[in-house]
Formats: structure tokens, sequence, C-alpha cells
């Protein structure tokens, strides 16, 4: 199968990789905040991210903007406490969102911590709800989600062999055996952002991300894969060893 990703860019390292993602969240909040007055954001955790959230909390560009029309949300997070190191809240917290002058009430984290998944998962789908524009009369859209893709090919918390979400559900509980439950996004969620940023570095993802792109969907083998139907609104920021078989 021909490669139909057309909206890639690659960087000769993660460091570039994390200015243009860094670039992109400051274009976009101005963007949305010159148009509707707010900026609506999804983050997910992972050392690539990592790097582009550091210079939100350092660059001139970013400390200038209304941090108070930016609400900031998280695509998945893990059943830990908020400051675990494992926290995707924490990650970003650390990073930038103590560095910038951002309300507390526009910081959406997921309550994973609570014993009852299934509970946390509605409070959050309520949040989606109340907070965010309403498109086709229920479903919140964002106007950027950022996302990355593991070596096995998932995306938020959506891993391979798994269908976790139900018809119609936003937010869902994922149960993993093997590492610590989470809750995450639904397909459904992902493809209606106005826009998706997908970050992927490392030389252990090059094999998995030039199949990704080659081989016919298959969302229970590559989650990932969840977004071609709206591959038109993702873009790829890839470094140069994920990269390698492109």
């Amino acid at each position: 199968m021909k490669n139909k990703i057309k909206n890639i860019e690659i960087f000769e390292n993660p460091q570039k990789l994390s200015e243009r993602a860094a670039d992109e969240f400051i274009r976009a909040a101005t963007s949305a905040i010159e148009k509707q007055g707010q900026f609506f954001v999804a983050l997910s955790g992972g050392k690539t991210p990592k790097g582009f959230m550091v210079l939100l909390g350092q660059r001139e560009d970013s400390l200038r903007l209304p941090w108070d029309r930016i609400h900031i949300f998280w695509a998945d997070e893990r059943a830990v406490e908020p400051d675990s190191q494992q926290s995707n809240y924490r990650l970003a917290k650390d990073a930038f969102l103590s560095s910038v002058a951002i309300p507390n009430e526009n910081i959406h984290r997921m309550e994973a911590e609570l014993g009852d998944l299934p509970t946390a998962a509605q409070k959050y789908e309520q949040q989606l709800k109340s907070t965010l524009p309403r498109e086709k009369g229920w479903m919140p859209r964002f106007d950027l989600v950022f996302l990355g893709m593991g070596s096995d090919g998932h995306t938020a918390s959506l891993f391979p062999g798994q269908q976790p979400c139900r018809p119609n559900e936003l937010v869902c509980p994922v149960e993993n055996p093997d590492t610590i439950d989470r809750l995450t996004f639904c397909p459904v969620v992902l493809k209606a952002a106005e826009r998706i940023v997908v970050l992927v570095a490392g030389g252990e993802k090059a094999r998995t991300l030039a199949e990704v792109i080659t081989t016919e969907p298959d969302g229970l083998k590559y989650p990932i894969h969840v977004l071609w139907p709206v591959l038109e609104k993702v873009y790829w920021f890839v470094d140069k060893s994920a990269g390698l078989y492109i």
C-alpha cells in the first residue's frame, strides 16, 4: 500500500522536533483565541512531548500568551496520584504549567487516581461536554490534540488488541494487566479535533512507523490507524531516527 500520509515533517533531531511542536502550540493558540476567544488543547505524556512542553515554560512568545484563555486537557492518564512521576499531569505541570500564568480552573486533569475508573471517565466526559465547543450537537471539539505513537503502534492509551470504548463513549477506562490501568480519550474525540499533531521520535519506532504508514488500516493491530478517516487534519512531526525507513 502506498504511503497516504501527506502532512509529515522530518527533523534532524528531537530538539528540532520539540521546537516545531512548540511553534505549533503557540500558532494554534493565537489563531483560536483570535477567532473564538479561547483555545482548547489536549496533551499526552511521554518523553517526546516533554521536550516541547519544557519550551512552552521557557520561551517568551509562550509566556506572553493569554493563558487565562487557554484550557488544557489530557488525552490519557495513568491511574496514579497526580504527584506521581508516572502522571501525565505531573509531567506537564513540571515542564510548563508551573511557569505560565494559567488559572487553576483552566487545567482539566483526569482524576485517574480515583478507585472507580468508570466513574472517573464519566466525570471527565462531563468536563468535556460542559467546557468545549460542541460539534454535531454532542461531540466536544478540540482546536488541537497532541498525540504520540509507541513502538507497538499505540496512541493515547489505545493499545493493540483492545477495543475499550463503547459507542457514543468519549472517555473510557483501560485495563492493562502488564502495567497500570488508565483513562483514555476514545477515537471519536480524537477524530473530532480540528487539528491533530502526532510526535514520533526514536529509532525503536522506525520500523513500526514505516509499516503503519504503508499498510491497510487495522486499528486492532496498530491503534494509531483510528486516525486514518481524518488523515487530512493529522500532522506528523518525526525525528530523523524514527523516520529512517520512510
